[in-house]
């Protein structure tokens, strides 16, 4: 047992704070730091509980110190890595995805920020992080957790050990083990699985996309043959878009392109952005056209390698084709035949890995997906003519759940400072 203790003066203050609660002191104070035997060979430990409960203080008594790291206010804070490779990988797990912000000096970061990027370069065998998620939003944090737990079994780090006083960040970090300060219990069972998030999708329109342009990878536009663009919620919290466009093609009838995806930052790190990709994809294919004969199709050409590898091994999705089959642009050629860009758009784009996948999967809304909540769809009524001949007819919008309007609101920014 460590007892840890301290002397004060005495003063007229001090004895009237002791006297007005009756509290028998003669200056010294005694704090009794909780003990626990640390299990070994383990991937993520978290020692949780109240503010002064001693948790800073188990840590000394292990011999456990948490790394500090210089940062040079001359270089961007994904520059503080070995490689480029490193520097993307650790801060996505920290869900520090916004290329801006990796590019910024780690002094012009927010409070908030700064931690994610510390958590960046402390990931690693043997890490001590104190005051885990203290300073940043509680989404923030869950969604940091979950991107950490799923680094640190990928890479197959051990032994970090975690300290904070958040309860709420438990069942996204799922930790090997967990010593509960105000109890003094130690638990070495680790959760199966993170809690299943569920979706609201609710129908938008262009100026949706102002609160969500700055945070797209490639460009900030938004093709002008965009008519259905949809918000995403989580607990009544705004935390992606998704757009789709009009794609005429000869062969493809009713065929549409998912144009953008993007989850804010807040919320990067929670596996939302696939979902919203198969949900656009659903939508797009829901439709029957009584025209043309067939359900709508969808497809989506992407350059970020890991969505390009998800849909790989996703058997809903049949990959078209790469850049690597990109045609040359020759001398006579339109500037505007390739894809619709002139030849600056082009050349800048030319050495780009992209990769274009057509959807296969359920043709509409795939019920049975516990994460993904959509109320009315659009429906077939059915009718007899007075011919005796089957008529039907599409009835209602793609979607028809429009957010009620708030009292004073102006644009889409609203939202998300609301939330």
């Amino acid at each position: 047992m460590t007892i840890l203790k301290s002397k004060v003066e005495q003063d007229d203050i001090t004895k009237r704070i002791s006297l007005a609660s009756d509290f028998a002191w003669t200056g010294e104070n005694e704090f009794e730091v909780p003990e626990f035997n640390m299990p070994k060979n383990f991937g993520i430990g978290l020692i949780v509980g109240p503010s002064g409960s001693g948790k800073s203080s188990i840590l000394r008594s292990l011999g456990l110190k948490e790394a500090e790291f210089n940062w040079d206010p001359n270089k961007a804070i994904a520059s503080h890595f070995n490689s480029y490779d490193e520097a993307s990988e650790k801060l996505s797990a920290v869900a520090l995805n916004s290329i801006p912000d990796q590019l910024k000096p780690y002094h012009t970061l927010s409070t908030g920020q700064k931690f994610r990027a510390h958590m960046s370069r402390a990931l690693q065998s043997g890490a001590v992080v104190d005051e885990y998620t203290s300073v940043i939003d509680r989404n923030v944090a869950k969604a940091l957790s979950n991107s950490i737990r799923k680094y640190v079994d990928r890479k197959g780090l051990k032994n970090i050990v975690l300290v904070g006083c958040h309860y709420d960040v438990i069942e996204w970090l799922r930790p090997d083990w967990i010593f509960d300060t105000k109890t003094g219990i130690l638990s070495t069972e680790r959760l199966a699985r993170r809690p299943n998030i569920t979706l609201e999708i609710r129908k938008a329109d262009k100026s949706a996309w102002g609160v969500f342009k700055k945070h797209h990878y490639l460009t900030a536009d938004l093709p002008s043959n965009t008519p259905h663009c949809y918000l995403y919620y989580w607990n009544n919290a705004l935390v992606g878009y998704g757009s789709l466009n009009a794609f005429p093609h000869p062969k493809l009838k009713a065929c549409y392109n998912i144009g953008r995806v993007v989850v804010l930052p807040d919320f990067q790190g929670l596996g939302i952005g696939y979902p919203i990709f198969k949900n656009l994809a659903q939508i797009a294919t829901h439709n029957f056209n009584h025209t043309t004969g067939h359900y709508g199709r969808c497809k989506v050409v992407t350059a970020i390698p890991a969505l390009q590898k998800k849909m790989n091994n996703d058997p809903d999705w049949q990959f078209i084709k790469g850049s690597d089959v990109r045609k040359s642009q020759k001398p006579n050629d339109n500037p505007r035949k390739f894809g619709g860009y002139d030849e600056t758009y082009f050349k800048k784009h030319e050495h780009r890995i992209t990769k274009a996948f057509h959807y296969v999967g359920v043709k509409g809304f795939d019920l049975e997906d516990p994460n993904l909540v959509i109320d009315n769809i659009l429906e077939t009524k059915c009718w007899i003519d007075n011919k005796n001949r089957a008529q039907n007819k599409l009835t209602g919008n793609i979607i028809k759940d429009f957010r009620p309007p708030i009292a004073g609101e102006t644009d889409y920014q609203f939202i998300m400072e609301r939330n």
